[in-house]
Order: structure tokens, then C-alpha cells, then sequence
């Protein structure tokens, strides 16, 4: 996992190929299934997205003979067939981990696949859809008990300076205005597009809602809370 974290991915696949072999050689079938994962991401993080999908397959094959109800394989390859261009597959397996989660509680963090099914449909042309999804997407984050410490470490201090900022702070708008560019680097362009909305005057979140992931919702409703 370390050498995973450090994008060593030559080492990560040493290792978790090692656990494999101990996996079955002590018949651990739960832990097999796991490396197997650990392979796929390991996998997609080196670019290889034809080995992760193999990695992934084996795991949800191993997962179904022994716990049918593991959702988070069908997730990742959801996503790893949407990262593909592969939509009618993505969205089979988005299904299958949908008619699973649906059954329990927020703790299965639902907001993730409702927000695969939301790229997907909007991937297919289905803007309506996509907007329909996302919501679900977002009412689900904002009604889990620990959503506020799923949040990233630079936020709390983020929400207060772009609340100043549209508040017409100048200080605080040339500090936002240069945190705007990263946020869209790490592929936040949701969040920075409704920020700038919300300094050029746009006040009503249903209106500003309507394109944002499910996290970046939530930090704009905070902005809101703290201007109201």
C-alpha cells in the first residue's frame, strides 16, 4: 500500500502478486478477492486499463461465489468501462452495484455510484438524466452524519475566503481567484465554474446545483451558510 501511495507501481504489483500467493495458498478467499482489486487499481494507476479490467473480473468472479452482496467491484468497473468509452457495459455494472446499495444504509456511501450513473447518462447525451442523478448523488452525501469530515484539509479555510471574496472582499477575491486554476487542475472544474458564478452575483443554489459532483454541492451550500 505504501509503494501504491507513492505510484511505485512496479513494487505495488510485487507485493500484492506475493499476496495473492499467500491468499491461496492459506485459502483466504475474502483476502484473494481483495488482492485482486489491489492488482486492478494498481493496474489503472500505470495506465494499464486492459489488466486493471482483468484484475477487476477476477475479483467480482471470486466475490460472487463468495459474498454476492460486495458492490465496490461492480463500482470500479462501472468506472473503468465509463474511463473507456464502454457505456452499455459501465452502466450494466453500475446497475448491479445500484440494486446492492439501495438496500443499505448511507454507510455504503451511495453518492459514488449514483455520480457513475450521472457520467454515464451524461456520456450517453442524457442531460436530464445526469441531472437527475447527480441530485440523488448530492441529497445522499448531504444527509450522511459524517459528511464533514470526508471533506479535503484546505476546505473549511476555502469556504470562509471564497465567502469573503463574494461578499466583494478584495483581498479575498485575488486569493480565490488564484486557487480557481488548481482546483480546475485537479479536475474540480465544477466547483471553480459555480464559485465564479457566485462572485459575478448567483446566489440560488437549486440554479447552481444543476452541474456539480455531490462534494462540490455540499462546499457550496457551506459558502451559502456562511454568507446567510
Amino acid at each position: 500500500m505504501v509503494a501504491e501511495k507513492a505510484q511505485n507501481w512496479e513494487e505495488a504489483e510485487r507485493c500484492y502478486r506475493e499476496e495473492v500467493r499467500i491468499s491461496e495458498q492459506i485459502q483466504d478467499w475474502s483476502g484473494l478477492a481483495g488482492s485482486f482489486n489491489h492488482l486492478a487499481r494498481v493496474a489503472e494507476g500505470a495506465g494499464r486499463l486492459d489488466d486493471a479490467e482483468r484484475w477487476y473480473l477476477r475479483a467480482q468472479e471470486t466475490k460472487d461465489k463468495i459474498n454476492p452482496s460486495d458492490f465496490s467491484t461492480l463500482g470500479n468497473l462501472a468506472r473503468l468501462y465509463l474511463s473507456k468509452g464502454r457505456l452499455t457495459e459501465a452502466e450494466q455494472y453500475a446497475q448491479r452495484a445500484l440494486v446492492i446499495i439501495e438496500t443499505l444504509d448511507l454507510s455504503a456511501e451511495p453518492w459514488k455510484i449514483y455520480n457513475t450513473l450521472a457520467k454515464i447518462a451524461q456520456a450517453k447525451g442524457n442531460a436530464q438524466e445526469a441531472a437527475q442523478w447527480r441530485r440523488k448523488a448530492q441529497e445522499s452525501y448531504f444527509a450522511y452524519p459524517g459528511v464533514a469530515y470526508q471533506l479535503p484539509q484546505w476546505a473549511p479555510a476555502f469556504i470562509q475566503t471564497v465567502a469573503a471574496a463574494v461578499q466583494g472582499n478584495t483581498n479575498a477575491k485575488s486569493e480565490v481567484e488564484k486557487i480557481l486554476p488548481k482546483l480546475e487542475a485537479r479536475g474540480a472544474e465544477d466547483l471553480a465554474a459555480a464559485i465564479r458564478r457566485m462572485i459575478a452575483g448567483e446566489r440560488d443554489f437549486e440554479r447552481l446545483r444543476t452541474e456539480l459532483a455531490y462534494q462540490s454541492a455540499y462546499i457550496i451550500r457551506r459558502i451559502l451558510a456562511v454568507l446567510s
